[in-house]
């Protein structure tokens, strides 16, 4: 990635409350003042919810923190 970025991440769980925790460990890792956007949908079963995180990052310490706090989330299935 070229640096300063929008960083896409995906990542998947099954709990309801999931993108919240999600925007909350990206707020974490880099100050309520970003700009994250976000958006989510259910699979066909309705079993997982997929979410798009889009995080401003200016340096590769960013990318690691919120990757780190992203991983902190009980239960995560897929991050990438």
């Amino acid at each position: 990635h070229l640096i300063p970025a929008c960083l896409r991440l995906r990542i998947g769980d099954s709990r309801s409350d999931f993108a919240a925790d999600a925007l909350n460990s990206a707020f974490v890792a880099l100050g309520q003042d970003r700009d994250v956007q976000h958006s989510s949908r259910q699979s066909s079963a309705g079993n997982h919810t997929a979410i798009t995180l889009s995080v401003p990052v200016k340096n590769g310490s960013e990318v690691h923190a919120v990757y780190q706090e992203l991983l902190k989330i009980p239960g995560i299935r897929a991050l990438f």
